[in-house]
């Protein structure tokens, strides 16, 4: 009996990410079920070729939602992200979470909202930036013979290494 179903994407390693349409038909099988799911979405803003689409849209009251400035703001050191979810699982999470964490320093959750509430310029740039490097590295391993398949999302690429 599935109870938390696991989504990440844009995956990592792969880049790979689903349509909302590919989404809604997922959320259409889960809807009826007692089954959340877990939405790893630390990448929603380094996209390339379509916007995000998130699991939550088609089911709020089933989605656990989590995100963070690690990727897409460049901020990994901080070790801080966001959950959004339904009430009756943050009142438990909340019971874990004050015995397995300590507080962040106040200075890296002040830089943490801003970039939450006024950093989107920046996501944009560098998502344009590794943008850029994908396309140039895209080219360059097809053209060397690699079977690539082109990420959507990340800033990771995998490719086959040809024989011989």
């Amino acid at each position: 009996r599935l109870r938390i179903l696991v989504m990440n994407y844009p995956t990592n390693p792969t880049g790979v990410m689903y349509s909302q349409e590919e989404l809604d038909a997922l959320a259409a099988v889960i809807k009826d079920r007692p089954t959340f799911v877990l939405c790893d979405e630390i990448y929603s803003e380094l996209n390339y070729d379509q916007e995000h689409a998130s699991m939550a849209k088609s089911l709020r009251s089933q989605a656990i939602v989590l995100n963070g400035v690690s990727k897409s703001w460049a901020m990994t050191g901080y070790r801080i992200g966001i959950m959004a979810a339904p009430q009756e699982i943050t009142d438990q999470l909340a019971k874990v979470h004050q015995f397995i964490t300590t507080t962040e320093p106040t200075p890296m959750q002040d830089a943490a909202e801003e970039a939450f509430k006024n950093g989107d310029r920046d996501a944009r740039e560098m998502k344009a930036a590794f943008k850029e490097r994908r396309d140039y590295l895209y080219q360059a391993l097809t053209e060397t013979g690699f079977e690539v398949v082109k990420p959507q999302g990340a800033f990771y690429i995998w490719a086959k290494i040809p024989a011989g």
